[in-house]
């Protein structure tokens, strides 16, 4: 696997799953190793640090959130993330452990730049080719 970049690349990992965020982040420092990284687990945050000024190469979401007891839309972010000027060169990719056609559908309607069944050792190589071609 080849690492790149020639600058600092910034992203931001929404998940729900403390454990998901951190085998996210590992997978992507193996190709990125000069990256930073802004991580939560929820949909109100996320929100709130998309509609402002933190740099964001890439987010990475996960299509099913749980915050308070209740399921939230990942892809609701990425929606917001498209109409907001400041973000329009981001890259987004959408991962969820339901690996369904509905999944891609979602995914595909709400303009994600990839699509990820959720982190097996498998899919780790997936995410790292698709940040590499999202450099």
């Amino acid at each position: 696997m080849t690492k790149c970049c020639d600058r600092e690349k910034y992203f931001l990992i929404v998940d729900d799953l403390e454990h998901q965020r951190m085998a996210i982040k590992v997978a992507v420092q193996q190709v990125v190793p000069r990256s930073e990284f802004i991580e939560v687990g929820n949909l109100p945050e996320a929100t709130e640090i998309v509609k402002g000024k933190d740099p964001i190469d890439i987010a990475i979401i996960d299509l099913m959130l749980t915050h308070e007891g209740k399921d939230e839309q990942g892809a609701e972010l990425i929606r917001i993330m498209k109409k907001l000027p400041h973000r329009r060169n981001a890259r987004s990719i959408l991962i969820t452990a339901y690996a369904g056609e509905e999944s891609r559908v979602i995914a595909d309607e709400v303009g994600a730049d990839g699509y990820i069944s959720k982190l097996n050792s498998s899919d780790v190589v997936e995410l790292q080719e698709t940040v590499k071609k999202f450099l």
